[in-house]
This record gives C-alpha cells, sequence and structure tokens, in this order.
C-alpha cells in the first residue's frame, strides 16, 4: 500500500460525493452504485478499512435515495458498524444520521429514537472542538437530520429528550463574552486588516477586497474560539427551570421545522408546557419563503407583507396554540430558520394584529431564559449622524448614502429625556460619533454605557459574512467585527437603523444554518454583552422611527420590561399618528433578547 493509493481512493470517493450530489431528483444512479462497490472492493484489498467503511456509506446513502429505503439499511448499517471505532467520527455519525432516515421512511420509531440518541451524544462530544461559528456550522451540516429525525420520534412517542434535542440544534452556542489572555495581539492584526480594507475601498471606489476580508475573517474566527474558552459555560436546558424564569402572565413558544412541510410548536407557560407538529401546505410554506426572500434582498412592501402575514399566520398560530396563549399578555418567540424573518407582533391575531394582545419579543432558544439576569446603573450613549458624504469610500460604492435629517435631533432627544431624569447620558453626533472615540467610551466596563440608542444607516445582513454587516458613522463603517470589542454587560441597545435586526439564516453555500446559529449585528451586540437590542427587519421611515424609539425609551425610564415599553410605545402611535396606519411602516421594529426582557433601571436613576 502506498500514500498514492491511498489518495486516489479518498480522491474518488469525494468525486463520487460531488457527483451524488448533483444527481436530480429521479435521476438513474446505477453507475453511482457501480463506482461505489468497485471503490468498497479497492479499499479493502488495499487494507484501508476506513475507506471501505466510507465507501459503504456512498453505496448506502444511493440507495437510501433511490429507494425503497428497506434497501439501504444494512449497507447503511455496516457503514457505521465497520466506522465505529475509527478516528472517523464525522463519519459515523453521518453514517448514524443516514441510517436514522432510512428507518424514519419504514416508520421504524423506536429505532430511529435510539439511533438518533446515539448520533447525537457523538456530535455532541465533538461539535465544540472548533468554536469558530461557521466552521461548526459546517460540521453540523451533514448530521442535522439526527437532531430533526430525533425530535420528530421523540414527539411521536412522547419521548421527554424531544425539547433538549430542540434546544442543542438552535443557536447552541449562545454569544458569550470573553477575553483570552492574547486577545490584543489579534485586535491589533484586525485592526490592521480593517485599516487596509477600507483604504483599498477608498482608492478603488468601493471595490471588495475580498483576500483582505478572508484573512480578517480566518483572523476573526480565531479571536472567537479564544473568548468563547475564556467566557462564562452556557447553560445547560431544563424545562422546570425555563418555567420558573416566566412570569404569571408570560408565555414562550418555540418554532422547529422537522422538515419542510411540518413545524414542531412548543408553548411553555408557568404551569406546563405542551407541543403541536402542525402541518405546513405548500401555499404557507411559499409564503414564509416568499417572505424571506423579501426581508433580505429589501422588497418588503406595504402592498403585499399583509396577505403574507394571513398566509403565515395559520402555520404559525393554529388553534391549538392560540388556545395555549389565553390570559399571556407578554410573549417570548423563539423562531426558527426563515421564520426569522417574521415580524411576529404583526402577524393577525384574535381579529387584530398580536401586538394588541400581548407585549412580543424574540429570543434565540429557550435555554437563553436561564442566563443570569441584572440590571446594571443606568448610563446612556445616543448616537445621530445625518451627513454622510465622507462615507461613499465605506459604504460599500461610490455614491455617498442619503442623508438622515431626523437621526441628529433623534439623538439629542434620547440623550435629553434621560438627563432630565436625572440619568446619566451623553450624546455623539455628526463627525463626534467616531469609531476611536466610541471604542474608547465601550473599553471599561466600569464606564461604558448600559443603553446604547444608534441613530445611523445600517445594512441588510450579509449572509456569508454576517459579522461583516455594518452600521455607519459619518467616517467610517462599523461592523461586527469591531462591535464584539465593547463591552456592553448587560446593556440594552436600541438601532434606529435599516435592517438592523436582520440575522443571517443561510451563508457560504449553505442554504439554511444548520444550527439556526445567532449571526449579524443583533449577534455582534450580544457578544459584546448587550442583553436586549431593539432593531429592524427591513427598511425603516425616519418619520416612524424618531417618535416609536423615543416612546420606548420614555416606557424604559417609566420602569416597564422592554417588550412592555416596545408595545406600549407602538401602540400609541397606532392611536395617534396616520404615519403608523401601514402595517409595512411599524412592523419591522422588534426585540431580541438573551433571557427575559428587563427594565433598564429598578425605578430610579442610577
Amino acid at each position: 500500500m502506498s500514500l498514492s493509493s491511498t489518495g486516489m481512493v479518498m480522491r474518488a470517493l469525494d468525486r463520487l460525493a460531488a457527483d451524488h450530489a448533483l444527481r436530480g431528483p429521479g435521476d438513474p444512479c446505477d453507475d453511482l452504485l457501480a463506482r461505489a462497490r468497485r471503490l468498497r472492493a479497492e479499499a479493502r484489498h488495499l487494507r484501508l478499512p476506513a475507506l471501505a467503511a466510507e465507501a459503504a456509506l456512498r453505496e448506502g446513502e444511493i440507495l437510501l435515495r433511490v429507494g425503497p429505503a428497506g434497501m439501504a439499511v444494512p449497507m447503511l448499517e455496516t457503514a457505521a458498524r465497520e466506522l465505529d471505532g475509527t478516528l472517523a467520527t464525522g463519519l459515523l455519525a453521518a453514517a448514524i444520521a443516514r441510517t436514522a432516515e432510512a428507518y424514519l421512511e419504514i416508520g421504524a420509531l423506536d429505532r430511529v429514537l435510539d439511533l438518533c440518541a446515539a448520533g447525537i451524544a457523538l456530535v455532541q462530544r465533538d461539535r465544540h472542538k472548533t468554536t469558530a461559528p461557521y466552521l461548526q456550522a459546517a460540521y453540523l451540516r451533514r448530521v442535522i437530520s439526527l437532531y430533526a429525525n430525533g425530535v420528530r420520534a421523540a414527539h411521536e412517542l412522547g419521548d421527554p429528550r424531544m425539547l433538549t434535542w430542540m434546544e442543542l440544534s438552535k443557536s447552541h452556542a449562545l454569544p458569550r463574552p470573553g477575553r483570552a489572555p492574547d486577545d490584543a495581539a489579534l485586535e491589533g492584526q484586525l485592526a490592521d486588516l480593517s485599516r487596509q480594507i477600507d483604504e483599498h475601498r477608498a482608492r478603488h471606489g468601493g471595490a471588495d477586497p475580498l483576500p483582505l476580508r478572508q484573512r480578517r475573517r480566518t483572523l476573526f474566527d480565531r479571536l472567537v474560539t479564544l473568548g468563547a474558552r475564556a467566557g462564562p459555560a452556557a447553560p445547560s436546558f431544563h424545562l422546570d427551570r425555563v418555567r420558573r424564569a416566566l412570569a404569571p402572565d408570560q408565555r414562550a413558544v418555540s418554532y422547529y421545522w422537522v422538515d419542510p412541510t411540518r413545524l414542531l410548536i412548543v408553548v411553555v407557560a408557568p404551569d406546563g408546557a405542551t407541543s403541536h407538529l402542525q402541518p405546513v401546505d405548500p401555499d404557507q410554506r411559499r409564503a414564509v419563503d416568499e417572505l424571506a426572500a423579501a426581508v433580505y434582498s429589501d422588497r418588503v412592501t406595504a402592498r403585499d407583507l399583509p396577505p403574507l402575514l394571513d398566509r403565515i399566520a395559520p402555520a404559525v398560530l393554529p388553534d391549538p396554540v392560540r388556545a395555549a396563549l389565553a390570559g399571556a399578555r407578554r410573549l417570548l418567540v423563539a423562531p426558527h430558520r426563515a421564520l426569522h424573518a417574521v415580524p411576529f407582533a404583526a402577524l393577525p391575531f384574535e381579529g387584530r394584529r398580536l401586538l394588541h394582545a400581548m407585549a412580543v419579543a424574540t429570543i434565540p432558544n429557550l435555554t437563553c431564559l436561564l442566563l443570569p439576569t441584572e440590571v446594571p446603573p443606568l448610563r446612556v450613549l445616543s448616537v445621530g449622524v445625518t451627513d454622510y458624504t465622507r462615507a461613499a469610500p465605506h459604504a460599500g460604492g461610490p455614491v455617498p448614502p442619503p442623508p438622515l435629517p431626523s437621526a441628529e435631533p433623534e439623538a439629542a432627544q434620547v440623550a435629553k429625556a434621560y438627563t432630565e431624569k436625572g440619568v446619566p447620558a451623553r450624546a455623539l453626533l455628526g463627525p463626534a460619533a467616531r469609531q476611536d472615540t466610541l471604542r474608547g467610551l465601550m473599553s471599561d466596563p466600569a464606564t461604558a454605557p448600559t443603553c446604547v440608542h444608534l441613530a445611523v444607516h445600517g445594512s441588510n445582513v450579509e449572509s456569508d459574512t454576517p459579522l461583516e454587516s455594518w452600521l455607519l458613522l459619518a467616517a467610517s463603517r462599523l461592523d461586527g467585527l469591531h462591535l464584539v470589542h465593547w463591552r456592553l454587560d448587560g446593556a440594552t441597545v436600541v438601532l434606529s437603523a435599516c435592517c438592523s435586526g436582520q440575522r443571517a439564516i443561510g451563508g457560504r453555500g449553505m442554504a439554511e444554518l444548520p444550527g439556526d446559529d445567532l449571526f449579524g449585528l443583533q449577534g455582534a451586540f450580544f457578544a459584546a454583552g448587550a442583553r436586549q437590542v431593539l432593531g429592524a427587519l427591513w427598511q425603516v421611515e425616519g418619520g416612524i422611527a424618531r417618535p416609536l424609539t423615543l416612546a420606548f425609551h420614555r416606557g424604559l425610564l417609566d420602569g416597564l420590561p422592554a417588550d412592555v415599553a416596545l408595545r406600549r410605545a407602538t401602540l400609541h402611535h397606532l392611536d395617534t399618528d396616520l404615519l403608523f396606519t401601514r402595517l409595512a411602516h411599524w412592523a419591522p421594529f422588534f426585540l431580541m433578547c438573551l433571557g427575559t426582557p428587563q427594565p433598564t433601571t429598578s425605578g430610579s436613576p442610577a
């Protein structure tokens, strides 16, 4: 046996997998089966048991595709058995996942449950060996069906592991602020690369310096890995503790796609939890996908939004869920995948909109409700920028963004509202809102603001590089790679900026992020230590953003929890301001929380 022979078999197996992926539904696969069998025989002849097992896995995957599933089971079980005990644990997990899929097709749910339990245990052991966000997502790509099929089987069999497995595959890697000893050197390299990127854009009319961005992304992944190791451990999921974290008038609803046509919906109340597997018909699924496409391409219109929400509502708020929400005044929603594009507060409910019945906030998963909560001393920083004529090279194009006439008055009014109540507040307006000034203010947790208002231009989330989604200052871009270095422990962040609340639902070749990871500006702020972020799903009108966010801050000053403050502000303007009559104007604003929404003050100024 030679290294060249081993390499030839490995390359042939990779080509086989790639060719299989290119075949469409119903395409013949006899040639692929023949190749898999030849490669298995060759690997055995060369005494390469791991590669022989991988060839068996490829053969089983092809058999599973052409059906019937029962024909694939023996080969897939052979692959799993031969991979067990080797170093190829990723392939072993994939073999277990494919075997579970085959048993699911033939209706053997007990066997599916056992296989998924074993496979999930294996994945959980290995998935956090890399904490770089997209690397972990790529690792989950081939094995995420273990969680979905395990959840489905557990639901149908009444197994209590259902919720635990849901939680493990929904934003399991919650942002955890942490500082590693050698952060400073990496941060210096990141800052230097950021400067080079800005200079390149300035010299070349906003052209994208992709190699520089790739180097910065690699460094940032390293920094995130170190920070996660230095930060506190994420809590483990316990349903009873989640229930105890809810107020009597609160409910939490967690959504989970077990497949494209079925949505598992779990409603948690202080006195118990119920689950419902909701069939989603093709028109409802198309409506979800159409809305997500419109949100992420900035094509939401006042004409199209109401009918889309009307089509989506029966799938996400079916009768059993509506019944479980009886008596609730505050709702926490944990969406899944494309549902992150849905403005839940604007869904039709009992003849009006859901917001009329209860305050609504979004959470990444139920586990985040177990994070410790505290109300830090209230210190406010309000930032507003009107003129962007100097920002063209940093905005990704040669034409400066349009001015925001209301941004600086809005920021000044926010700061004034707090100072009039005796709360320490500072406004940075126009050119004074410099990136280095902001970094300096955010560097010391003893003096950093615990409530930050940003009235600036924002960007749509960039699916392949979501932490490079940006906010725009007068002369520079402020992206997620800068934001994660801020110290915002326990802070509330208000983003009066277009598209600032979007989170990536796909990227880097993945139509959907398998682990539903928390990427985007909100993820960056949470990684910096913030606990609640008010943002927008799409373009916002200055005439809407200014009065709404000012009223939100007044609610916080009155000691209201952030979700209640947002509901009061929105309903007040719906009743008094004609600009709010269009659903598309107020619906994009929503509150994202790590944990249950909190007031910013215990009732008296700091």
